[in-house]
């Protein structure tokens, strides 16, 4: 329940009344308040405003500032550690041996073993499969 109210206050990206999100959502609001209230609100992803007295009394919500630079920031180093992984491997052409690449510029780019020229192999198709999924997610 508390992703889809997130879902939609990301969605429309400004202040939003609860009354509104319920409609949305077609929930209770009753539901849709003890979610942003008891929930989202003390963890810090939400940010409320009220404004108005009695009658007129109106409680909006949106995403917090801090959640979402908190998230930007995990997504980076989410982002960043799966690029590392992605590093090109060197390879010697007769006995086989991948070495990465810091490995193989301290041996001259020849193997120790058999003195022949590494060739760079391509990245690991499986991180780099994983690293084009999570950026297409991403957008």
């Amino acid at each position: 329940d508390e992703v889809v109210v997130m879902d939609q206050l990301l969605l429309r990206s400004a202040q939003v009344r609860d009354i509104i999100l319920a409609r949305a959502l077609a929930l209770p609001e009753r539901q849709v308040r003890q979610i942003l209230e008891r929930r989202l609100l003390p963890d810090g992803l939400i940010e409320r405003q009220s404004e108005g007295e009695g009658m007129a009394f109106k409680t909006y919500y949106r995403i917090s500032h801090a959640c979402l630079a908190v998230t930007a920031t995990r997504l980076q180093n989410v982002e960043d550690s799966l690029n590392s992984q992605v590093t090109p491997e060197y390879q010697c052409t007769t006995c086989k041996q991948a070495f990465d690449s810091l490995t193989a510029m301290s041996f001259n780019f020849r193997c120790r073993t058999c003195n022949e020229p590494f060739v760079c192999g391509e990245a690991p198709s499986v991180m780099q499969d994983r690293l084009w999924r999570f950026r297409n997610k991403c957008k």
